[in-house]
């Protein structure tokens, strides 16, 4: 079994163990942090977020121009129905996981990585 920091996967020969969203920050701006979302795992659009601290708004964007949301998700909001149709939900649910955690944590690191 092979596991080292930068690598993408657990592995064992050529067979994947384990799952790696990469969430990572870009930069932060009035207090939203945005963050570049990528794996190797699963065919979806591509896709980021901005994580707005203030308003504890999760932002989700399918361009880095952040110009303008596909959704905006309020976390105290705990009956809202989040559906994204160009985003699998697979890779959607566990970002708004990390996002989730970080806005209640108030921590906004480089990375949010979903291990799974």
């Amino acid at each position: 079994m092979v596991f080292a920091i930068g690598m993408n996967h657990f592995k064992r020969g050529n067979i994947h163990l384990a799952k790696l969203i990469k969430i990572t920050k870009i930069y932060e701006k009035n207090s939203i942090h945005y963050y570049d979302i990528s794996t190797k795992d699963f065919q979806s659009k591509e896709f980021y977020i901005g994580i707005d601290s203030p308003n504890k708004q999760i932002l989700v964007f399918d361009a880095k121009d952040f110009s303008k949301p596909l959704n905006i998700i309020n976390i105290n909001q705990a009956d809202e129905i989040i559906d994204i149709p160009s985003i699998d939900p697979r890779l959607l649910w566990p970002v708004i996981g990390q996002a989730i955690k970080a806005l209640q944590q108030n921590l906004f690191p480089q990375y949010l990585d979903y291990h799974a």
